[in-house]
C-alpha cells in the first residue's frame, strides 16, 4: 500500500493529555480514558496467556525487588503485588505521571523516569524487570540502550520479562489500520510490532542468556464468541487510542479528515466480525542475566 504524508494535521473534535516529558516519541494519550485502556488491555492478555503475569522461570522471595519499566497506570503492578510476599519491594516507572494510581499497597513505589536512562544507584539491583508494550515509545535507536540499562539494573542471576505485540490480521480495513500505525510509527522513529521479532536476537548480544519465547494468539470478532469480543474491543481501543496521533499526522493519505478515520473503524468492527479467522498475537520473550557476568 502506497502512503504519502499530508503537510497539515487533520481536526479532532476530542482533547486528549498527552505526555510532556522532553524528546518524548510516545503515540498514545496519558489521561483516565487511556488509564481504562490499559487496565482492560492488562486483564485481556492475561487471559489469553492462562492468568499469567509473571513468565520468567523465578519464584519471587521476601527480599526481592521488582522493576516495572513503563508501567503507565500501575496495573501489571497491582496485579502482581497479589501473587508475591508483602515484603517483596515493586518499583514502577514511567515518563509520564498522571496514569500512576492514586492508592496501592505500601510496597509498590512509582517515580517518574525513563528506562534509557535509569537511575545509578540502582546498578545489579532488581530480581526481575517487567516491560510491556513499548513499541509504541521506544525509537528504534532506544531500545539497545534500553535493553543494556535493563541488564545494568539486573542483580546477576536476574529476570527480564518483555511483552510485545506480534501482529494481527483480519482483512483490508485492518490492513489499511495498520498501514497508518506503521506509517506512525516510522515517522517518530520507532519500528512497530516487527520489534517481537527482534528482541530474541538482540538480547544474546547484549549479555542475556536462556533467551526464551512464549507467544499466544487469539480470534477477534463475534465469529469466536465471548472471547472473540473482549478481542475486537482490544483492537478497537487501541485504533481509537491511535486516533489523535494519526490525525495530528494528516492521515498518511489513507483518510483525509476524522470522520473518514471513524468511518474506518466502524467498518473495521465489522470486518472481525464476519471474518473467520481475524486474530491478533502477542509474545513475551525473557531472559537472563548471567551469574557471573563478564
Amino acid at each position: 500500500m502506497s502512503i504519502t504524508v499530508p503537510a497539515a494535521s487533520l481536526d479532532h473534535r476530542e482533547d486528549r493529555n498527552f505526555t510532556s516529558f522532553p524528546n518524548s516519541s510516545y503515540i498514545f494519550p496519558s489521561d483516565d480514558r487511556e488509564k481504562e485502556r490499559l487496565r482492560n488491555q492488562h486483564f485481556f492478555w492475561r487471559r489469553v496467556f492462562g492468568g499469567r503475569i509473571l513468565f520468567a522461570p523465578i519464584m519471587l522471595q521476601p527480599t526481592d525487588v521488582v522493576l516495572e519499566s513503563g508501567a503507565g497506570s500501575g496495573i501489571w503492578l497491582l496485579d502482581i503485588a497479589k501473587e508475591v510476599p508483602a515484603s517483596v519491594t515493586l518499583h514502577g516507572i514511567d515518563i509520564e505521571s498522571n496514569l500512576f494510581p492514586e492508592l496501592h499497597p505500601e510496597n509498590i513505589h512509582f517515580s517518574i523516569s525513563s528506562v534509557t536512562t535509569l537511575p545509578h544507584e540502582w546498578t545489579n539491583k532488581f530480581t526481575l524487570v517487567h516491560q510491556r508494550l513499548l513499541i509504541g515509545a521506544l525509537k528504534k535507536s532506544e531500545w539497545p540502550t534500553a535493553l543494556q540499562e535493563i541488564h545494568r539494573v539486573l542483580a546477576p542471576g536476574g529476570w527480564v520479562q518483555l511483552f510485545e505485540s506480534a501482529g494481527r490480521e483480519a482483512g483490508p480495513c485492518l490492513a489499511r489500520m495498520r498501514a497508518m500505525a506503521s506509517a506512525l510509527y516510522a515517522s517518530r522513529g520507532q519500528v512497530g510490532d516487527i520489534i517481537s521479532r527482534h528482541l530474541p536476537l538482540i538480547l544474546p548480544e547484549l549479555g542475556f542468556i536462556n533467551v526464551t519465547t512464549e507467544e499466544r494468539e487469539q480470534p477477534s470478532g463475534t465469529w469466536a464468541g465471548k472471547e472473540g469480543i473482549e478481542g475486537k474491543k482490544n483492537i478497537i481501543d487501541l485504533y481509537i487510542a491511535m486516533k489523535p496521533a494519526i490525525l495530528k499526522a494528516g492521515g498518511f493519505g489513507i483518510i483525509n479528515s476524522e470522520q473518514g478515520y471513524d468511518d474506518l473503524l466502524e467498518a473495521l468492527g465489522k470486518e472481525l466480525d464476519e471474518t473467520m479467522g481475524a486474530f491478533q498475537r502477542a509474545c513475551v520473550v525473557y531472559a537472563q542475566k548471567p551469574v557471573a557476568v563478564k
